[in-house]
């Protein structure tokens, strides 16, 4: 079905279509409010059944933290290990969905990754092992995507490693710029 989210009142992106975003900006311009709307809206305009969401705050942000008891829900903390954690998830979803008859029967999922820059640094610094393997399966979901029926948002700093390597496969990108109060810009 269609999953119809505005971005600021008047930009309607249907999320049943955007497989890949990004959203990048400095500190303090609002990624993580615009990351909470967005997930907000997915959780109030879809059933229980019709999606799954999973919360990355890297920086313990409070991404719809007040949603995590629901049951679409599934939140991981901040900490190198947790990121781990969540690679090794993501990857038995992938895993059960390659197998799947139709996967397109089953829910979407919508992983929601905040501060990612944040987190890529201190993979790189703590788990480079885990930093690789990070950043092969976030090209992967970036490409395969619409196959598995799994949607990934991420916002972060846009760091001059960052932002080359995934912004050219994300269907959306939102650039926040705080250079004189320009404001954002849907790319």
């Amino acid at each position: 079905g269609k999953r119809p989210v505005t971005l600021d009142g008047k930009n309607v992106i249907d999320f049943s279509d955007v497989y890949g975003g990004i959203i990048l900006g400095d500190k303090g311009v609002g990624k993580t409010g615009l990351l909470n709307s967005i997930v907000t809206q997915l959780i109030f305009l879809n059933s229980e059944s019709a999606i799954k969401v999973i919360i990355l705050d890297s920086k313990g942000d409070p991404i719809a933290k007040e949603y995590e008891k629901l049951k679409q829900v599934k939140r991981f903390g901040n900490s190198a290990d947790d990121y781990c954690e969540l690679y090794n998830y993501i990857w038995a979803m992938v895993g059960k969905r390659q197998v799947s008859v139709n996967p397109k029967g089953l829910s979407d999922i919508f992983i929601v990754v905040d501060n990612l820059d944040s987190m890529l640094r201190e993979l790189k610094e703590e788990h480079e092992y885990e930093y690789t393997r990070v950043l092969r399966m976030l090209q992967t979901l970036l490409k395969r995507g619409e196959e598995l029926g799994i949607h990934l948002i991420m916002a972060g700093k846009a760091t001059n490693d960052l932002y080359p390597f995934l912004a050219d496969a994300c269907e959306l990108q939102v650039l926040f710029m705080n250079e004189n109060k320009l404001g954002s810009q849907l790319l």
